[in-house]
């Protein structure tokens, strides 16, 4: 999902994305519609759209490359951290006491300035990670609401998404059936307010953390095999994904499927 958040980052600064609009927020709902209509209407427009997406595509497929190899050198390093700092201090952190562990072991080298800069970058860190979190999936919450309404209103029926989008709106006096609103509905509630009252109700983080281990293990496969079939039926065929990569992400996704099958075998019988 961070790929797709990529797009929605550079695309909002008028970069890639094959979007035409930095205001992408504040677009009606059926204008992406009428320019997907154009694009295979119109045989120029289909190759523009077709041209800029090929590029778009080379951008995202670089810059993930870029981070599955940024990704392995920092993992690396860590266990090369781990094996040389941690083993000899015979110190293992887990839990709540990772933070203070490694801020005792910087501290030990550099003083008070380590201690505090360790803390800092947690800071930072952690405080990314949310804002990214919340921005990304409000975002992406909001696109699905969307495209699933939009669907249903023109098939003739309103599902309780949009039936709950009308009650929201009458109460509110707030057009919640445009996009900015829906990812602030978002934003607040399953982002914000959820999050909130699971860390006041379960109160040990490290058991929710566990909890979310085992979302992510069930998700992920989903979104590996999501994004294949999305890339092979919805682009053009000139940019549909070869016979390589089609093969890399059915292996990926089903490694995945294996990997949330044992995790989720192991948590429940071998307690």
């Amino acid at each position: 999902m961070g790929i797709v958040w990529f797009g929605y980052w550079t695309a909002t600064r008028g970069f890639g994305g094959g979007l035409t609009s930095t205001d992408r927020d504040d677009d009606e709902p059926d204008e992406s519609r009428r320019e997907r209509e154009k694009a295979q209407n119109d045989p120029e427009a289909r190759k523009e759209a077709e041209e800029r997406a090929g590029k778009w595509v080379k951008l995202v497929t670089g810059t993930a490359a870029l981070g599955v190899v940024g990704g392995l050198l920092v993992i690396t390093a860590f266990m090369v951290l781990g094996a040389e700092l941690l083993a000899p201090e015979g110190v293992v952190p887990e839990g709540t006491d990772v933070a203070v562990d490694l801020a005792r072991l910087f501290s030990d080298v550099w003083g008070a300035a380590g201690r505090y800069l360790l803390l800092a970058a947690i800071v930072v860190a952690l405080g990314g990670s949310v804002l990214a979190n919340q921005d990304g999936w409000g975002r992406s919450f909001a696109d699905m609401t969307l495209i699933l309404s939009d669907n249903r209103r023109h098939s003739g029926s309103r599902g309780w998404a949009m039936r709950s989008l009308d009650w929201l709106g009458q109460r509110t006096g707030l057009p919640m059936h445009e996009r900015r609103y829906i990812k602030r509905l978002y934003v607040l509630t399953v982002t914000g307010l959820i999050p909130v009252a699971i860390i006041l109700i379960f109160k040990d983080p490290v058991a929710v953390m566990s909890a979310s281990g085992i979302i992510a293990a069930l998700h992920t496969p989903f979104i590996a095999l999501s994004a294949l079939y999305v890339n092979r039926t919805r682009l053009p065929r000139s940019l549909r994904p070869g016979t390589f990569i089609t093969v890399c992400m059915t292996a990926a996704g089903l490694f995945y499927l294996g990997f949330a099958g044992v995790y989720l075998w192991d948590l429940l019988f071998n307690k």
